[in-house]
């Protein structure tokens, strides 16, 4: 049952093998993709990204919804954020929970957003994702948006005060990331997808979901704190990352807690919390409805 849950860790605990020189985070990549990855799966939004200036000249990187659409499935959202500037991607993913037979629960993935800047000088445009999120409250329910601690203080206010949303900055621990890892194995994950041109195209240009496939299959784990990370992070832009690896197991924590809180008679402070939240997410998205339509942004242009 170790061997099953945690290979790495229970060779080096109970195994006496010692380190190898890497240390894969996924000890089992045949295993882990035939159980994580939903090939049927298909992204419930689509993306497009557009570069525009401010007053200044400044050069920004954006993005938007790519349709109109009208959502109504029931679903509660949650979304992880990680607030890449200009070096690192600015990523989010989006999942939904969804309970089964036997009481376990499913994190189902709906879309992913890779934000990387391509010039020198360029950033990401922060208030895109401002506006992106207030769109999204009017065709679906959000129940709460988690932010690495990477300067989200003032967007986070935002969120809260201009959507009513439970929005806060959170970090990952090592045993998130273990969880993530065991529940992939075990069938309670069902992720996007990679496209088929990601096969041939460098880490920086994939798709999210394409740099999130590459991303996990690539973190290291270190023997002796159970970190999770890539060594190669920082040296190369939109190479040896691990921004939409993050969000990806961070929602997954998300979704997983939500579950755990869906009996009424729980009382424990948490779980009012997560049923707060999900009533918010519900009276939003009656107060809002409609069907959004895509803004027309002045310098803007798609690729």
């Amino acid at each position: 049952d170790r061997l099953a849950k945690d290979y790495v860790g229970t060779m080096r605990n109970f195994g006496a093998r010692p380190p190898d020189a890497a240390n894969p985070f996924i000890d089992r990549p045949q295993d882990w993709v035939k159980s994580a990855i939903d090939p049927t799966l298909e992204p419930l939004m689509e993306f497009e990204y557009y570069e525009l200036a401010d007053k200044t000249g400044r050069q920004y990187v954006a993005v938007r919804p790519a349709q109109t659409l009208l959502i109504r499935d029931g679903h509660t959202r949650y979304l992880a954020v990680d607030a890449g500037r200009n070096f690192d991607a600015f990523t989010v993913a989006c999942a939904h929970p969804e309970e089964q037979e036997d009481g376990s629960v499913v994190t189902t993935y709906d879309w992913m957003i890779r934000i990387l800047t391509r010039k020198a000088g360029q950033e990401v445009y922060f208030e895109c994702i401002y506006e992106l999120i207030g769109e999204l409250t009017k065709v679906m329910k959000i129940a709460r948006i988690e932010f690495d601690q990477w300067q989200s203080t003032h967007l986070i206010q935002r969120i809260r005060n201009d959507y009513g949303l439970s929005a806060e900055e959170t970090s990952m621990k090592p045993e998130h990331f273990l969880r993530f890892l065991r529940d992939s194995y075990s069938g309670k994950v069902r992720m996007l997808p990679a496209l088929e041109e990601d096969s041939v195209l460098d880490a920086p240009y994939k798709s999210a979901q394409g740099a999130t496939i590459y991303e996990l299959l690539h973190l290291e784990r270190d023997p002796k704190n159970d970190k999770v990370y890539n060594p190669g992070k920082g040296k190369v832009k939109g190479h040896h990352s691990d921004d939409c690896a993050r969000v990806v197991m961070h929602v997954h924590r998300l979704c997983q807690d939500q579950g755990y809180t869906e009996n009424q008679d729980d009382n424990s402070k948490r779980a009012k919390r997560k049923r707060a939240e999900v009533g918010m997410a519900q009276w939003a998205a009656e107060k809002g409805g409609g069907i959004f339509r895509m803004p027309k942004t002045p310098g803007g242009r798609g690729w």
